[in-house]
């Protein structure tokens, strides 16, 4: 993967990684607000 081709080469074994915010641009959101919304009409 990209994050052991960057630490290898230092000797570093990445075994996890914790993901702490995730931020959507609004296109995005509103479309999958847009979805959501159909699903549930239907």
């Amino acid at each position: 993967t990209g994050l052991d081709e960057a630490t290898d080469p230092w000797g570093v074994k990445v075994e996890r990684v914790e993901v702490k915010d995730v931020r959507l641009p609004v296109a995005l959101q509103k479309a999958m607000a847009a979805e959501a919304e159909a699903s549930r009409d239907a």
